[in-house]
C-alpha cells in the first residue's frame, strides 16, 4: 500500500508534460558525387549536407525551440527524457500559458514560411545555378512541407497501477515487477530532480559572487529571480536551501541595486551566496528521506 500512496502523492505534487518541436531543416545529405569525390569510404568519411534555402529563413524556429526549452527548464524537471517534463502543480498554469504562447509564435512563423517557400526555393536555385541538378530533386512539395513543422504538447498524470482484473499468479507477478520498476524510476527521478535544482542554484550563486568580485553592479531583481526560480521548483520542500536563500533575499530587501562602491554590502552578499552554495553541496539524503516519509504517510 505504501507504494501506491507514494505514486498517488507524487501525482498530487505535479503532472507530466510531453512536448515536441520539429521543423524542416532546409538541407539534405550531400553525396560524394556532389563534391566530386570518387570511391569515398562512407563508413569513415561523411560528405556533410547541402543547403536548400538560406538558413536565416529557419533561424526563428530554432530560436523558439531554444527559448521554450530554457523557460521550461526554470519551471519543470526533465523526466528521463528531455521532451518529457515533470511540472510541479504550482507551475502548471505558467507552463500551459508558455506553451500556448510559443505554439502561436511557431504557427505564425510556419504560415509565413510556407507562404514564401516557393520564392525562397526559386531564389536559392537562381543564386546557385551551378548546383541546380544536385539541389532541385530534394525540395519537398509544398503540400508535404507543412507536415515537417510541428509544435505539439500534452499533459498527463502519474497514476499508480492497480491489481484490478488480474487473476492469474503469472500476471500478478508481472504486475509486481512492473510496479517495482516504476517505483525505482520514481526514486531515481526524485534524486535527479533535487540534484538538478541545487545545481541550478549553485551556478547562479557562483555567477553572483564572480560579478561582485569583478565589480559588476548587481540588481535586486536578478537575486529575486534566483529565489523565485527555487521556490517555483521546490516541490520536495528543501528547507535548508530555502532558508539560506531567504537570508540572501533579506540582505537586499531595502535596495534596488548593489552599488559598486558599497563594499560592505557586496561582501555580505558574497558571503551569504557562498553559504547557499555550501548548503547546496550537502548530502541530499536528508531532504529525500523527509520527502519520502511524507509521501508514504
Amino acid at each position: 500500500m505504501e507504494r501506491k500512496k507514494s505514486y498517488k502523492t507524487l501525482n498530487h505534487e505535479g503532472i507530466l508534460c510531453n512536448y515536441k518541436i520539429s521543423y524542416w531543416r532546409g538541407k539534405c545529405s550531400a553525396t560524394p558525387e556532389d563534391l566530386g569525390i570518387i570511391n569515398l569510404d562512407e563508413s569513415v568519411f561523411h560528405p556533410g549536407n547541402k543547403r536548400l534555402v538560406d538558413r536565416k529563413h529557419l533561424s526563428g524556429f530554432s530560436a523558439i525551440w531554444v527559448d521554450t526549452y530554457k523557460k521550461l527548464d526554470n519551471l519543470s524537471y526533465s523526466f528521463f527524457d528531455s521532451m518529457t517534463r515533470f511540472v510541479p502543480i504550482r507551475n502548471v498554469e505558467k507552463v500551459e500559458q508558455l506553451l500556448e504562447r510559443k505554439e502561436d509564435e511557431f504557427n505564425t512563423l510556419k504560415t509565413s514560411f510556407l507562404s514564401l517557400y516557393s520564392t525562397m526555393k526559386t531564389g536559392w536555385l537562381e543564386k546557385h545555378p551551378e548546383h541546380y541538378k544536385a539541389l532541385a530533386p530534394f525540395y519537398p512539395s509544398e503540400s508535404c512541407l507543412s507536415s515537417k513543422f510541428n509544435f505539439s504538447y500534452s499533459f498527463f498524470q502519474i497514476t499508480p497501477p492497480t491489481l484490478e482484473n488480474l487473476k492469474s499468479k503469472e500476471k500478478k507477478e508481472q504486475f509486481e515487477r512492473f510496479r517495482d520498476k516504476l517505483r525505482n524510476q520514481q526514486e531515481e527521478f526524485l534524486s535527479l530532480a533535487l540534484t538538478d535544482l541545487r545545481n541550478k542554484i549553485q551556478v547562479k550563486c557562483t555567477e553572483l559572487i564572480e560579478n561582485i568580485q569583478n565589480g559588476v553592479a548587481v540588481r535586486k531583481d536578478s537575486i529575486l529571480k534566483l529565489v523565485n526560480t527555487f521556490d517555483d521548483l521546490n516541490f520536495m520542500d528543501d528547507k535548508e536551501v530555502e532558508e539560506s536563500l531567504k537570508t540572501l533575499k533579506t540582505s537586499i530587501s531595502n535596495i534596488e541595486k548593489v552599488e559598486k562602491d558599497d563594499s560592505v554590502l557586496r561582501q555580505n552578499i558574497s558571503e551569504i551566496a557562498q553559504i547557499v552554495i555550501n548548503t547546496c553541496q550537502t548530502e541530499p539524503e536528508k531532504v529525500l528521506g523527509r520527502y519520502k516519509r511524507r509521501i508514504q504517510l
